[in-house]
C-alpha cells in the first residue's frame, strides 16, 4: 500500500537527446516465490550535455577583445543594499546572516565597475573537431558560471547574449547539447 520513487540510471553514449526506450519492471514481493512483471515503453527523454573537458576558463584579456567591456551597473566594489533572492543569483552574494535571523533569503547588491562580459566563441577554437569544441565550450560555460561572470555563447547558427544564473547556464548547455541535432518535443534538461 505504499508509493516509492526510484531513479533509473541509464548510460548516455553521446550528447543530445536520450530516449528512455522500453524496460521491464518486476517484483518478487512478498515471498519471492513468484515474479510479477510488466514491460514498459514510456515516451520519455532528456537532454544530455556534452562531456566537459578539463580546460580552464580563458583569461578575459585572451578573448580577442570581443565583449570585454566594463559597464557601470552591477558590480563588486561597494555594498549597495539587499534585495529578495531570485533563482540564479550567485550563492556567494546570498546574505546568509539575514537568512539565519529569519529575514528570508536575500541577495547582497554591490555597485561600482561590473565584471567584464566574457564571450565563449566557437571560432576561438579553430583547429579542433566539433565534439572537442563542444566539450571545451561546455567546460567554459561551467567555469564562467562558477566564477560568477556574465558570459555569452557564440556557436554556428546561435548567439546567446551575455548573462548569468542557472537558467542562462542551462540554456547555453542545451544549445551545445543539441548542436547539429533537431530538438525533441518531450526532451527535458538533465545533467551528465
Amino acid at each position: 500500500g505504499e508509493s516509492v520513487t526510484t531513479a533509473l540510471a541509464r548510460h548516455a553514449p553521446q550528447r543530445g537527446i536520450l530516449r528512455l526506450g522500453h524496460f521491464t519492471l518486476f517484483t518478487r514481493f512478498p515471498l519471492g516465490l513468484f515474479r510479477a512483471w510488466s514491460k514498459l515503453d514510456l515516451d520519455m527523454s532528456c537532454i544530455v550535455y556534452p562531456q566537459p573537458d578539463r580546460a580552464r576558463l580563458p583569461q578575459l584579456s585572451g578573448i580577442q577583445g570581443r565583449g570585454d567591456r566594463v559597464t557601470a551597473a552591477e558590480g563588486s566594489d561597494d555594498f549597495r543594499g539587499m534585495r529578495p533572492y531570485h533563482t540564479g543569483d550567485s550563492l556567494r552574494h546570498v546574505a546568509w546572516k539575514a537568512m539565519a535571523q529569519g529575514r528570508g533569503m536575500l541577495t547582497k547588491q554591490f555597485s561600482g565597475q561590473a565584471l567584464p562580459e566574457l564571450w565563449l566563441d566557437w571560432d576561438d577554437l579553430a583547429g579542433m573537431d566539433t565534439e572537442a569544441r563542444l566539450s571545451r565550450l561546455c567546460s567554459w560555460v561551467l567555469g564562467a558560471q562558477n566564477a560568477g561572470l556574465s558570459y555569452g555563447l557564440r556557436i554556428p547558427g546561435s548567439t546567446l547574449t551575455p548573462g548569468n544564473g542557472e537558467t542562462h547556464q542551462h540554456t547555453c548547455l542545451e544549445a551545445l547539447a543539441l548542436f547539429g541535432i533537431a530538438p525533441h518535443k518531450n526532451a527535458h534538461p538533465a545533467k551528465t
